[in-house]
């Protein structure tokens, strides 16, 4: 298990895939570069697998040293409150992350009113929000019924602490050893090394990771009808859980009662490159009609991307070739307001970008 590549199959087809894919990548990046920080960690589409390059190969000792580590944060609110026996970890406030947001707007409202707009206007602003703050709060919507399962997730990982923390990364490790690494031993073999500290080994499979999935009739062929919640090995649901913050889009249209989600679909990225890119993104990709919005994500990561570039004076990353290089578009997971409580999953689609670009190289 302690190579230089690993490989996260794509077993659902969809939007799952990548943020597996992409939870995999963080978590073997930190141990690369906790130990070598110039390490390259790369995200690659092989096909039928993603592949993680750590650069390095790791190494056995660098598991058992690297100590805890959080990667995601507990989602609190009114309704929603940190377990006191985890009162040390990392935290974001629902409640707080929309006031921030609406102080904001009303902000940019006001200078824009009083004629401020370009440069200026950005120079103005004061206390913008994070560039993740729309996924805390998508998360954080009672009607995608996520947020209970997603603070599951970071406690459970929280709770092992010290104790469990090279386990938890064996396992991950193992899960992507190769391209069918049997996941049911994984999971198996953790359940008997966590069986003394009485934690679960599975959780309710979310829609907003696995959007393919509903409730009862997931079999691969029909042999009873039941409605009952689909269940996950925890640690393959977490990485998802990463995976979500690392590289989705989450956004809600103006004109009808739908949330679109975009998730990056990588064709090689170096994950440190990745994160600079995406938070710009993030941050420029605002609400607006449902077919605008496809529109505008594909345009705009687009522009961000080469923007990023330029400043960065680093074409490399696309190899003399075109963006599809780097990126090859957008798995998107489309969920309609149904009833007053809960969003349901409508539509799973996948967004090119710009090919007008051939070669992308300095002159």
């Amino acid at each position: 298990m302690y190579q230089q590549h690993y490989y996260v199959p794509k077993h659902s087809g969809t939007v799952s895939d990548c943020l597996l894919a992409f939870g995999a990548a963080d978590t073997i990046a930190r141990i690369v570069h906790h130990f070598t920080p110039g390490a390259q960690v790369v995200l690659m589409d092989n096909g039928g697998y993603y592949v993680v390059d750590a650069g390095v190969a790791l190494q056995a000792e660098w598991v058992e040293r690297i100590g805890f580590f959080e990667q995601i944060p507990f989602l609190s609110s009114s309704k929603e409150q940190v377990p006191q026996e985890l009162g040390w970890i990392a935290r974001r406030n629902v409640d707080e992350e929309w006031e921030t947001f609406r102080r904001y707007s009303e902000q940019r409202r006001q200078l824009a009113g009083a004629g401020i707009v370009g440069d200026a206007l950005d120079l103005a602003l004061a206390d913008p929000p994070k560039p993740d703050w729309t996924v805390a709060t998508y998360l954080g919507d009672y009607r995608m019924q996520a947020q209970g399962i997603h603070n599951s997730l970071v406690a459970q990982w929280a709770r092992g602490g010290d104790q469990t923390i090279a386990l938890n990364l064996q396992t991950i490790l193992q899960l992507f050893a190769t391209p069918d690494a049997d996941w049911e031993a994984s999971a198996q073999a953790w359940k008997k090394a966590a069986k003394s500290l009485g934690l679960p080994d599975s959780v309710t499979a979310s829609q907003l990771f696995n959007p393919h999935m509903g409730k009862g009739q997931n079999q691969g062929k029909a042999n009873k009808l039941t409605m009952g919640n689909e269940k996950s090995f925890w640690l393959v649901e977490y990485l998802k859980a990463v995976g979500l913050w690392m590289a989705t889009a989450p956004t809600k249209a103006t004109n009808a009662d739908l949330r679109k989600t975009y998730v990056l679909a990588p064709q090689r990225i170096d994950v440190k490159f990745h994160r600079r890119v995406f938070d710009t993104f993030r941050e420029r990709l605002w609400n607006t009609g449902a077919v605008k919005q496809d529109i505008l994500a594909s345009l705009l990561y687009a522009e961000v991307l080469l923007e990023r570039c330029i400043e960065e004076d680093d074409l490399s990353v696309f190899d003399d070739g075109p963006i599809s290089n780097v990126v090859s578009g957008m798995s998107v997971a489309t969920y309609q307001l149904l009833s007053a409580n809960s969003y349901t999953t409508m539509n799973l689609s996948y967004l090119g970008l710009p090919d007008w670009m051939p070669q992308v190289q300095s002159m």
